[in-house]
């Protein structure tokens, strides 16, 4: 008897509003809409006080359409921190973090990077307004974008107040695309919990003392080397003032002709140029014979 094969049913996750959702994890929600022109993906990123140690949200969208103006966007909007975790520096690591990985998510479906990035900013006016431009701009920027043009909307049924364009340039090929990305890498702010629950408290106090030992030792070793001071040897990177420091220096061994040809035999490559660098440490090296002091070995 052949057996029936039996078809396994998936099961479609939907959303309050009809959105299937794709994917979900701790921090990011992929959820997915149609319409007449295509497939939209939305891309909302939670962050919350137990996983990272704020609470915030961002939300990204692109769209799979063919041949429409909307094809090769990313747009950025409902961007929220909580209010008491604000004016600490979180968005900008923030949305860089969303950013990047809505560019991951669209090239990896589209196999293409997108060309246009918009920013919707909605605020309460005045100075908290001016910090969240000043954020996606500082944002956009540092991901190698070019600015097409910022400007307030005119158009009073619009939910933003401020409308923020940046265009990729021509052969932008970012070098993060395919790695993983990590929040506890993007900036000093965040507080990932790999394991779980509280961990123990470091022994700050150990390590304030090693700290002070090593900064002792150090303060010997520069005694006994420069008299108190650091004393580092010199580097000489331009040509021209290695040059003439040696022609100083073959001014001073007059009557040495004998250890001047030692000194260019040694600093002569295989190739027969002469490596001036070398030159010029040997001829220190003759210079400063003889002048180490000697020091009397503790009994």
């Amino acid at each position: 008897m052949a057996e029936s094969k039996k078809k396994e049913e998936i099961s479609i996750i939907r959303d309050d509003l009809g959105r299937e959702i794709r994917y979900k994890d701790d921090t990011l929600t992929i959820k997915t809409e149609y319409n007449h022109h295509g497939i939209m993906y939305q891309l909302e990123f939670t962050f919350t006080e137990e996983v990272h140690g704020f609470k915030g949200k961002v939300m990204t969208t692109w769209y799979g359409y063919e041949g429409q103006k909307e094809s090769d966007n990313i747009e950025l909007s409902n961007v929220k921190v909580a209010e008491n975790y604000r004016n600490k520096g979180l968005c900008k690591p923030m949305i860089m973090y969303c950013m990047k990985n809505t560019i991951q998510h669209y090239t990896k479906n589209k196999r293409e990077y997108p060309k246009k990035f918009f920013a919707e900013v909605m605020t309460d006016g005045g100075k908290s307004k001016e910090s969240a431009i000043n954020c996606y701009i500082d944002v956009f920027e540092a991901l190698g974008l070019k600015k097409y043009k910022i400007e307030p909307s005119t158009d009073s049924s619009d939910w933003f107040d401020m409308y923020i364009e940046y265009h990729s340039p021509e052969g932008w090929n970012p070098s993060w695309i395919s790695q993983k990305l990590k929040l506890h890498e993007t900036d000093r702010y965040w507080k990932l919990q790999h394991h779980g629950g509280k961990g123990r408290k470091k022994n700050t106090r150990r390590k304030k003392r090693k700290t002070k030992r090593r900064k002792r030792r150090r303060k010997k070793t520069r005694k006994k080397r420069g008299r108190g001071k650091c004393a580092s040897k010199p580097k000489y990177d331009d040509e021209k003032d290695i040059e003439e420091r040696i022609a100083k220096s073959i001014e001073h061994m007059k009557g040495q002709e004998q250890k001047l040809k030692e000194i260019i035999d040694a600093s002569t490559r295989k190739d027969g140029t002469m490596d001036l660098n070398l030159m010029l440490k040997n001829i220190r090296k003759h210079q400063q014979g003889g002048r180490r002091k000697k020091t009397r070995r503790r009994k």
